[in-house]
């Protein structure tokens, strides 16, 4: 009858032989604080209360530019009805005038929706 072979062991080191080097050690700690740092950060931004700021003061900005729309546009008819009624050429520019501002709370407009 022929012997069995024991398979070999995996070889563990003595205490004598088994070394920790320190620096490597130092360098995975120094590295896991890093992440650990970045990940909280990361935490911060997501729960942070910065977007609801931010879509206030968007709701703010689209409320003043209606406003000033409006008060454009009350303008606009003021001065058309004044220079129908007195035919002065200067209130007449000034109709021209309000008729370019309109235009530009437009294209402020356009630029807001997108």
């Amino acid at each position: 009858m022929a012997k069995k072979r024991r398979s070999p062991s995996p070889r563990i080191p003595s205490k004598k032989n088994f070394h920790v080097d320190s620096e490597g050690v130092t360098e995975f700690y120094k590295n896991q604080k890093e992440l650990l740092e970045k990940f909280e950060e990361d935490q911060k931004t997501i729960r942070s209360p910065e977007k609801a700021k931010e879509e206030d003061e968007k709701s703010e900005d689209r409320f003043l530019a209606q406003a000033v729309f409006a008060l454009n546009i009350a303008s606009l008819i003021g001065n058309l009805v004044a220079s129908v009624v007195s035919g002065s050429l200067s209130i007449m520019s000034t109709f021209v005038d309000s008729s370019m501002d309109i235009a530009t709370n437009i294209h402020v407009a356009a630029i807001d929706l997108s």
